[in-house]
């Protein structure tokens, strides 16, 4: 059983680490619990997700190491040095964590972790508000970066948690939907090639951008993209077609 509660727990930690806040969904139960102490815990998958929804998205990489280790039948006792990867800086946590499985149905019941949350905040705090001071033109030259090298956890990273994606036959409602959309692009691309025009920036802070997909040098679809940026984020994304998708 302790081998079952030790593998459970490294597919837990490799979700986090994944920073596809859907894959980690997956392994939580509905009712999980996750408290930094001495904090008031976040109660259910939604709290949970809204909990590290504040990082993880913001990083390039993420590496949750295990110092030491102790298992039991349903439980772990987990040291750890957390570190988040943002703008190319590290960013380290020591923790001490108490994590509870149900390894049936092979999900995250519960989490008690201690750190120096103090010190944390003192560290984080002038990261996140820097991100969030950042503007149109930054966060969206991020997200099209990604778009270019086809990496669909870094395509939605820069979106709000509730943020739209207004298509012309559908429209994709938070950042799980539009992750769920951008996880398609790569598939749907195959051999086609991408062009991305350069960004137009309006003074009411929209951002439009041209772009075609090819197929042996010939334009197969196009259209444009109007972005709205707030707070850091891209709130809103409504992509108009010249003609039919790809």
């Amino acid at each position: 059983m302790t081998a079952a509660v030790e593998a459970l727990i490294g597919d837990i930690l490799r979700s986090i680490e994944s920073r596809d806040l859907d894959r980690f969904e997956a392994v939580l139960a509905p009712d999980v619990t996750w408290q930094n102490v001495p904090h008031a815990p976040a109660v259910g998958r939604s709290a949970v997700l809204q909990l590290l929804d504040g990082i993880l998205p913001l990083c390039e990489r993420v590496d949750w190491e295990i110092v030491s280790a102790e298992y039991g039948t349903d439980t772990a006792w987990l040291e750890r040095v957390d570190r988040f990867w943002i703008d190319g800086e590290c960013h380290a946590a020591p923790c001490n964590g108490v994590f509870v499985v149900d390894t049936t149905s092979k999900q995250l019941l519960s989490v008690r972790d201690y750190l120096d949350y103090s010190l944390w905040r003192e560290r984080i705090t002038p990261v996140l508000a820097r991100r969030a001071a950042e503007d149109a033109p930054v966060v969206v030259g991020r997200h099209l970066a990604a778009v270019r090298r086809l990496d669909t956890v870094a395509m939605s990273a820069d979106y709000a948690r509730d943020a739209t994606l207004s298509r012309p036959d559908h429209t994709c409602i938070g950042r799980s939907a539009i992750s769920s959309y951008f996880s398609t692009v790569s598939g749907r691309m195959h051999s086609r090639e991408l062009w991305l025009g350069d960004p137009v920036f309006k003074d009411n802070g929209e951002v439009t951008v041209r772009w075609s997909v090819s197929s042996t040098g010939v334009v197969v679809a196009g259209g444009t993209d109007t972005y709205q940026v707030e707070s850091g984020r891209i709130v809103h994304q409504v992509v108009h077609l010249d003609g039919s998708d790809f």
